[in-house]
């Protein structure tokens, strides 16, 4: 806790920092805007004075000089403005940071909207998508195949130790690197206004075959070509017939007909060099940075680091708009091409540029993309220091102390201990409201922030490789036709098709409320059949349920243990811990709600 409160009280003390700084610098802002207005009309009223007084000469280099000071102040002016720009965007990041530290949802922005997906195997239950969700709350990627790829670590079905490992040291090492994340995310915000499209840019670069066809073309103008100087200096020099005049014709004829193929490729250089422009100041910060001793992150960023940088293209990029930028004269144009195939030599190098862009962009936007989602789950980490990084075992076994959920507010959330094995089944009873759903969601949560290789919410954390798998937030379905109870039946059954499936890791499967659509009778007996056949498979299981009758169930199977949650009731209000105790419970508070609540209850 002492941590999470140093966190807090250094990013309110930044932001009280930065909003001074912004203060000043919008009221030095105003003044720079004020004095480049005045300039403008001083230089104006001098014109006139000087021209009145000393004539023609003296008045333009007085405009000339004043139109030198004015272009001086705009720039300091335009300087003001961008860095203006720049704090307002870092108080509103660490605005944001805060937000998420104390879970303030209303300020933490909710950009990437991911449908819920009811069949996956743990996902909808545990809150990973949606509003207020783990994935609201860690976010901060600004891609959607960023967010998708985030997404696909908190809700990874299919654990690899390898990866995971590979996963927690490139987060330890992006954790104490704050300016390093923290610059990323500036730049792309600066860059670009709106959520990134990878794949319009993607689309953008696909080959359209035009450099095989202008290539053809160029070649056959360059035949053309030195024949024209060729018959030209023929005729000056040693008197050949104008057979000159017949090459020019074929040469401009051929440029005339295949000018479709090039007729907007200076429309298309500036296109894609500004749909690239919103990616260079990232690539080009990851190419530039000193990664020194970082060996993991700096074996991630290699591909924008060997012979093939980004900022190679970038800067081809901008030689092909310069030469293309005569094309925007008609005068110029006629006259270039005339003499040289301009426009066909530097269409063919776009194309070429292009292709070659092509083959290396899907791989840079890749790893900027999983950067993103690293960024997110390390910056996790540094707002929470509190929460530490699971170990994981080749033990059958799980144990967490003190865990809690993610999703509480701290001066709430209660902590505890729990473990169990290969084979167990824990069952939970306890009152309403005592706790069970919440704690069966806190172990959930948790073990799917251990596979996105993240820390977790727990003093410490011992596990193995498992399939988690949730039944917890069952509902019916009035389109399909689907009972709360059916709908319950077939979550349970997909749960056995998991066990059943001949895979190596065990299923850690979480039930709340066990058959709680149906009456007590076939409840409990559907209980106890389904909890012994689960108690012989390769699982871990943690079950609440209402039903004190299934603590008998450890009469029957050593593999079944009972834990509960337990309430008091004083001066007529509920009171709960919300710890988690051995046994079964010993105390029901249904009733105890009814006549609280004003129901004709009589015991």
């Amino acid at each position: 806790m002492e941590l999470k409160k140093n966190i807090v009280d250094k990013l309110k003390f930044e932001i009280y920092r930065i909003d001074n700084f912004v203060n000043k610098l919008i009221k030095k802002n105003k003044q720079a805007g004020l004095i480049r207005l005045l300039i403008f009309f001083l230089t104006i009223i001098l014109f006139f004075v000087v021209y009145s007084i000393w004539g023609t000469l003296h008045s333009v280099v007085t405009l000339a000089m004043g139109f030198i000071i004015f272009g001086i102040a705009t720039q300091v002016h335009n300087n003001l403005t961008y860095g203006l720009k720049r704090i307002t965007y870092w108080k509103n990041f660490k605005v944001e940071q805060l937000a998420r530290a104390q879970l303030d949802w209303n300020n933490i922005p909710f950009i990437h909207e991911h449908k819920i997906n009811y069949e996956h195997n743990f996902s909808s239950d545990l809150n990973i998508t949606g509003e207020k969700s783990l994935m609201h709350l860690i976010d901060q990627t600004v891609s959607d195949d960023g967010s998708r790829i985030l997404k696909s670590y908190l809700t990874n079905e299919k654990p690899e130790l390898q990866d995971l490992i590979e996963k927690q040291e490139l987060i330890r090492e992006l954790l104490p690197l704050q300016n390093f994340r923290n610059k990323l995310l500036l730049n792309i915000k600066l860059s670009s206004k709106n959520i990134l499209n990878s794949q319009k840019l993607l689309n953008s670069f696909k080959s359209d075959n035009n450099e095989i066809k202008i290539k053809k073309i160029l070649n056959i103008l360059f035949v053309l070509y030195f024949l024209n100087i060729v018959l030209v200096l023929g005729s000056i020099f040693f008197h050949w017939p104008s057979f000159w005049s017949i090459s020019l014709l074929a040469y401009i004829a051929i440029n005339w007909f295949n000018i479709k193929y090039i007729s907007d490729l200076y429309e298309k250089v500036e296109e894609v060099e500004k749909d690239l422009g919103v990616y260079y100041n990232i690539f080009n910060y990851l190419e530039n940075y000193n990664y020194g001793s970082n060996k993991k992150l700096k074996g991630f960023c290699n591909v924008f680091t060997n012979k093939n940088t980004p900022s190679l293209y970038f800067k081809k990029l901008k030689n092909l708009d310069y030469a293309f930028s005569v094309q925007k004269n008609d005068i110029f144009v006629l006259i270039f091409n005339l003499i040289f195939p301009w426009a066909f030599f530097w269409g063919f190098k776009f194309e070429k540029i292009k292709n070659e862009i092509a083959a290396h962009l899907p791989v840079w936007i890749q790893k900027w993309n999983e950067l993103e989602a690293y960024i997110s789950l390390a910056n996790f980490a540094y707002l929470n220091q509190n929460y530490t990084f699971p170990e994981f075992t080749n033990e059958n076994c799980f144990s967490a102390e003190n865990i809690s959920h993610p999703l509480l507010p701290d001066d709430v959330k209660i902590s505890n201990n729990f473990s169990s094995s290969i084979g167990e089944i824990s069952i939970i009873t306890g009152s309403n409201m005592s706790g069970k759903s919440t704690f069966l969601k806190t172990l959930g949560i948790n073990i799917a922030l251990a596979y996105a290789g993240a820390p977790v919410n727990a003093a410490k954390m011992n596990l193995n490789l498992y399939r988690l798998f949730t039944c917890i937030n069952i509902t019916d379905s009035l389109i399909d036709g689907i009972s709360f109870f059916y709908a319950e039946v077939r979550r349970l059954k997909k749960l056995l098709d998991n066990l059943k499936k001949d895979n190596q890791l065990p299923v850690f499967y979480l039930v709340d409320e066990i058959f709680k659509g149906t009456n007590n009778v076939e409840r409990l007996i559907g209980s106890k059949n389904l909890i012994l056949y689960l108690s012989s498979k390769n699982g871990i299981g943690v079950i609440s349920t209402h039903d004190l009758e299934l603590i008998k169930l450890t009469d029957e199977s050593n593999k079944i243990i009972n834990y509960h949650f337990r309430e008091e009731i004083r001066d007529n209000k509920m009171y709960f811990d919300y710890k988690l105790k051995q046994g079964g419970s010993p105390t029901t508070n249904a009733l105890k709600i009814m006549i609280l609540g004003g129901l004709p209850i009589n015991e």
